[in-house]
C-alpha cells in the first residue's frame, strides 16, 4: 500500500499539483471584509516546530500540518501534526492515487471531514482538529496574500520551483532549462518587501526552515482557513440543536443524513440560544422526526456529525 510513499533520493522534493477548477469554490475576494489598513509588517505569533517530510512526496500533507499547528496555538494548545497521514488521506480521494503527489484542495478537504492527527497519537484523535471552512485566495497577487495573512494569519500555497531558485531562504522563479517542480509550504507573516513562509525540509533549510519571497515570486495557488473549529467543542459528545429544514440537503432526506446548503445557527431550541454557528457544508444527522414552524421557518432536530 501507498508504494510511492518510498523515500526518494534527491534534495528538493517537490509534489504539489495545482487543484483541479471547482466553480463551487469560495473566493477570499468575495468575503474579506473592507481593509482600512494594513500593516507594513506582520511577526508570526509563534515559535512553530518546522516539519520535515524527509525526502518523502508529501509536502502537502506536511504544509498543511504546519499551517493546523498555528491554528492550534491560538488555542493555546501546543500541537505536532502528522504530516504524512494527512498525505496519505489525501491519496484517498485526490484521483490520482498511483502518482505521487496532490493537491491544496485535497488537504483542506482532510482537514474539515476527518482532521488532522497529532503525531504519536491514534487516528481516532483526528476528530478534535478539524476545519469548518476555507477560500481561494483571488486575485492571486502579492498584495492580496498580505492582507489574508493580516486578516485570517496564515495561509497555504503551491509554488512551482526548481534546485537552483531554492538553495537559499531567499527563494527565487525558475530560469529557462532549469528543471522545475510544485511545492507546498505555508506563509504567516511577512516584512516590508517580503512574504515569510515555513517550509518542512527541517530547519536544516532556509532561515532554520523558514523561507522568503518577493512581490517577483507568487504561488500558483493559495488558500486560508476561514473557520477553524475550537478543540474543546469538538473533543465533547457530538452537539444536538434545532436547525431550519429549508436549509438541508438533499431536499428529499435519505437515511437521515443531510448537509447545510449555508451556514445556519443551532439552537438549544426552535427559537432558543445559539450554540454554535454551523458552516456551509457541515454533515448532519436529523435525529427527531417533529418539525416546529418558528421564526418563518419549519425547523427540525439534528446531531452535528
Amino acid at each position: 500500500m501507498f508504494n510511492f510513499l518510498k523515500k526518494k533520493q534527491f534534495q528538493f522534493p517537490g509534489a504539489c499539483f495545482p487543484s483541479p477548477i471547482d466553480k463551487r469554490d469560495v473566493l477570499s475576494s468575495e468575503i474579506i471584509p473592507e481593509i482600512k489598513r494594513i500593516p507594513e509588517e506582520v511577526p508570526c505569533a509563534f515559535d512553530l516546530e518546522v516539519l520535515n517530510q524527509n525526502g518523502y512526496p508529501a509536502c502537502v500533507g506536511f504544509a498543511g500540518a504546519g499551517m493546523k499547528q498555528y491554528l492550534e496555538a491560538k488555542e493555546r494548545i501546543n500541537k505536532i501534526f502528522d504530516g504524512l497521514w494527512l498525505y496519505q488521506e489525501c491519496k484517498k480521494i485526490d484521483g490520482i492515487p498511483d502518482q505521487p503527489g496532490t493537491f491544496l484542495r485535497a488537504v483542506l478537504k482532510i482537514l474539515q471531514t476527518k482532521g488532522a492527527k497529532p503525531v504519536g497519537e491514534p487516528e481516532s484523535e483526528a476528530e478534535k482538529y478539524k476545519i469548518g471552512g476555507y477560500a481561494k485566495v483571488d486575485p492571486l497577487t502579492f498584495e492580496e496574500i498580505r492582507k489574508v495573512i493580516a486578516v485570517y494569519n496564515v495561509c497555504l500555497m503551491g509554488f512551482t520551483g526548481s534546485n537552483q531558485g531554492w538553495q537559499t531562504a531567499y527563494v527565487r522563479p525558475p530560469r529557462t532549462g532549469e528543471r522545475t517542480w510544485g511545492h507546498a509550504i505555508f506563509s504567516e507573516s511577512y516584512i516590508k518587501d517580503f512574504n515569510k513562509f515555513q517550509n518542512s525540509w527541517s530547519e536544516g533549510w532556509g532561515d532554520k526552515g523558514k523561507g522568503y519571497y518577493d512581490k517577483n515570486y507568487l504561488p500558483f495557488e493559495a488558500w486560508i482557513v476561514l473557520i477553524d473549529y475550537p478543540t474543546d467543542l469538538l473533543s465533547v459528545p457530538p452537539l444536538e440543536g434545532w436547525v431550519a429544514l429549508p436549509f438541508l440537503k438533499p431536499s428529499i432526506i435519505i437515511g437521515n443524513q443531510v448537509y447545510l446548503s449555508t451556514a445556519l445557527n443551532l439552537r438549544d431550541a426552535p427559537l432558543g440560544k445559539t450554540l454554535a454557528t454551523l458552516p456551509k457544508g457541515q454533515k448532519c444527522a436529523i435525529i427527531s422526526e417533529e418539525v416546529i414552524m418558528a421564526g418563518g421557518y419549519s425547523r427540525v432536530k439534528v446531531r452535528v456529525k
